[in-house]
């Protein structure tokens, strides 16, 4: 679109239009008698104020609806990646000067009673615990409007119909006074709005008495009450309508005498006598000793004809269009004005969407109304992600940023990047700056790339093992531009799909009688060799994997001197490519001709008539005892063999009463290597 907000030069640099210097498109023909209309009824109403307004500046709180995360935006403030682009738009009001947040958060959102699952109450109430921390921890205020939810096109998705007709006047209040309450004590607002349109509250919601200035008070009453009982400081509570509304001056009045702390409008239509309505709002509120807030307001374009004929869709369909944009300029510069008149407290912008983007009305103007809102929603949450101003935002920025804003951002530091043979992916931190940082601007090898509102750059469809040189420089709303920031980056080579060599000349040789020695050819590689995987089994076709080795040598340390075994060996890269086994080979260790050690200790643990039990201290080995020999005999020199036995006992069940036997015992291994026998010792039984 003409929006267009970057153009690169022959330099390697960045500079960004002042999108307010362009000229708008023309206003199309149906459109001139209603754009002359408005004109006149905001020059009318500046000169109002310049008949009382001394010029002198007031500070009155930027504020404008961060609009992603309102309540109307259903569910889907919790769908993932969702938050961040919630923290995008902040971020991209902040830049334009706005230090006050505007968020609805109606009832019954934060009513249990709304939900059949208790989780769909905490994610919601979740939401706005951590929006609020992190508004009030990036410097900003936040201000809270809680009026009634209800399905409106282009603005809320929400549609609590079903449940609020349930609700009688009573349970209508009482629901609306526990969620305020929670909303004080719980979010923590700096500013929260109770009451804020009463005739539109009272046809959502299908209560009469909310479009009474008697009803109205009576809840406000309740509401201020329950928010009272728990003892919560620091939240500014304040109501209000809309100028717009009729009788107005009653609902003023009586809100005027209850204990907000500030009285609250909205500002639409300008038409009849709207904008010099809000002058007499603000005029009762400080003549009861009352804050004034205007939490809402955005230009309706719509005719005197037109009022109360014409749906909200169809007139919010007409705000998108380009053409309107000096239209907006004037009017929110009239507010500003007010605003500092009136010694406002706050002044709110309604659709701060076309802060990002407006609509060709050439191109989108034949649409049916939900269409213009729906496309205009896309292309706003595309121009925020990519830090796009339309000429309204940097007329807005310089309303309230005194004197112009000249001063860069600070470069940004802290870059990185992940790649893999085809993207690299670049990160940094963010950059600080006297106004708001509105993005970044990315280049690589010198081409602009990319405008981001965010601390990270997807490069992708890059070839492989290859190096980039990226520069990153922050801007803000009005193009001043901060110095680049320079990373080098390369993109990975591409997988190693190639397995080693098979191994060669693997040989087994004995190495003790219980170790086996494994020796190889090194395998060969084309990016290199990890390691080797040794396999080992009972016979060549059973080998299986037995241990790894990261040179070409291995040891086996746990062999049988009675056994063979078989052994092959496959190499691997850190790829995880295996080659295939080497060719098997049979190997077996040294024979095993060392003995056990005697048995000590050998005793009787028991004598009978019948029986004798023998017992002794296990003998060592160097690979390991398989036995005990039992010897027995009439004199010490005759000893014969009576039994091989694993355990270190024995029981002799062939003896005689009154009879002498000696006994020894000797240990023997695997390999037939026995020891000598132990000293004989004579037993002789009872």
């Amino acid at each position: 679109m003409f929006w267009n907000k970057f153009v690169k030069t022959i330099e390697i640099s960045l500079f960004i239009s002042i999108l307010g210097a362009q000229i708008p498109p023309p206003v199309p023909s149906q459109y001139q008698d209603l754009y002359t209309q408005l004109s006149g009824q905001i020059s009318s109403f500046n000169t109002t104020i310049s008949a009382g307004w001394n010029g002198q500046p007031y500070p009155v709180l930027n504020a404008a609806q961060l609009r992603s995360a309102a309540c109307e935006q259903g569910s889907q403030l919790f769908a993932p990646g969702y938050y961040n682009g919630v923290l995008n738009e902040m971020q991209s009001l902040q830049a334009l000067g706005v230090n006050t947040m505007t968020v609805h958060v109606d009832f019954p959102t934060l009513d249990p009673a709304f939900y059949s699952n208790p989780a769909d109450y905490q994610n919601y109430l979740n939401f706005y615990i951590q929006l609020s921390k992190d508004i009030h921890a990036s410097g900003l205020k936040l201000l809270i409007e809680n009026a009634v939810a209800f399905p409106q096109p282009g603005i809320s998705t929400l549609d609590p119909s079903a449940f609020l007709g349930t609700l009688s006047w009573a349970q209508y209040e009482q629901g609306r006074a526990q969620q305020a309450a929670v909303i004080a004590s719980q979010v923590h607002p700096d500013y929260l709005s109770v009451i804020t349109e009463p005739e539109t509250e009272a046809n959502a919601a299908s209560q009469p008495s909310a479009n009474t200035a008697g009803g109205s008070v009576e809840m406000l009453n309740q509401i201020l009450a329950a928010i009272q009982t728990t003892g919560v400081t620091g939240v500014s509570v304040g109501a209000g309508c809309g100028t717009w509304q009729a009788n107005f001056q009653d609902f003023a009045n009586g809100f005027a005498g209850t204990a907000v702390q500030f009285l609250d409008m909205h500002i639409y239509p300008i038409n009849n006598s709207y904008l010099q309505n809000a002058i007499t709002i603000a005029q009762i509120a400080q003549a009861a000793g009352k804050q004034v807030g205007m939490s809402e307001a955005w230009l309706y374009k719509i005719r005197d004809s037109e009022l109360g004929v014409l749906s909200s869709s169809t007139v919010y369909g007409r705000d998108p269009f380009g053409f309107w944009a000096p239209l907006d300029q004037s009017f929110l510069q009239t507010l500003s004005n007010l605003g500092q008149y009136m010694k406002f407290t706050f002044v709110s912008a309604f659709w701060s969407s076309y802060f990002h983007v407006y609509l060709d009305y050439a191109t989108y103007g034949s649409m049916s109304a939900s269409q213009v809102l729906s496309t205009a929603g896309e292309q706003a949450g595309s121009a925020i992600n990519t830090a796009q101003y339309t000429p309204t935002a940097t007329a807005f920025e310089k309303m309230h940023v005194s004197p112009v804003d000249t001063i860069p951002p600070s470069a940004p530091t802290g870059l990185g990047f992940t790649a893999t043979t085809s993207q690299i992916n670049v990160t940094w931190l963010a950059s600080t700056d006297n106004v708001g940082v509105a993005g970044y601007a990315v280049f690589r090898n010198g081409t602009l790339m990319e405008n981001i509102n965010g601390l990270y750059h997807q490069d992708f469809n890059l070839p492989a093992n290859t190096s980039y040189t990226y520069v990153i420089k922050a801007f803000d709303a009005l193009g001043n531009l901060s110095p680049g920031t320079t990373l080098i980056a390369s993109t990975r080579s591409n997988p190693d799909t190639q397995a080693p060599s098979v191994p060669t000349g693997l040989t087994a040789t004995a190495a003790t009688s219980s170790q086996v020695n494994l020796s190889w050819t090194a395998s060969t590689d084309n990016v290199g060799v990890l390691g080797y995987k040794i396999y080992r089994g009972a016979s060549a076709s059973t080998v299986s994997i037995y241990s790894n080795s990261s040179a070409n040598s291995s040891a086996d340390p746990n062999c049988s001197p009675t056994a063979t075994y078989y052994y092959a060996v496959a190499a691997y890269d850190a790829a995880g490519n295996t080659s295939a086994l080497s060719p098997v080979v049979a190997g077996r260790s040294l024979p095993d001709t060392v003995p056990p050690s005697v048995p000590t200790g050998l005793k009787a643990a028991s004598v009978s008539s019948s029986n004798v039990t023998l017992s002794w201290n296990a003998s060592t080995d160097n690979i390991a005892v398989s036995g005990y020999r039992i010897y027995r005999g009439s004199t010490a020199g005759n000893m014969q063999l009576m039994a091989v036995v694993p355990p270190t006992s024995y029981s002799d069940t062939r003896v005689s009463t009154k009879r002498s036997y000696y006994y020894a015992v000797a240990a023997q291994d695997s390999s037939t290597n026995v020891s000598a026998q132990t000293a004989p010792i004579l037993i002789t039984t009872p």
